[in-house]
């Protein structure tokens, strides 16, 4: 099982994150395409990726393994 995924947002851009941006570690089993997101943008040693993500019902941020 993969441990990272990546956040497309509605104007296209997309972020990487690792399972360990979670910011409850246990919501990777949960998560799956099209599920909306809260992140923070921030940058590890390959750029720019997202951060203390989030699961959110009514966010704009899609999810794509």
């Amino acid at each position: 099982q993969r441990a990272f995924a990546f956040i497309e947002m509605e104007n296209g851009d997309s972020f990487f994150f690792h399972r360990n941006a979670l910011t409850h570690l246990e919501q990777w089993e949960y998560l799956s395409n099209g599920l909306s997101v809260l992140f923070a943008i921030g940058r590890n040693h390959q750029g720019t990726c997202a951060i203390d993500v989030a699961i959110d019902p009514e966010g704009s941020a899609c999810l794509s393994t």
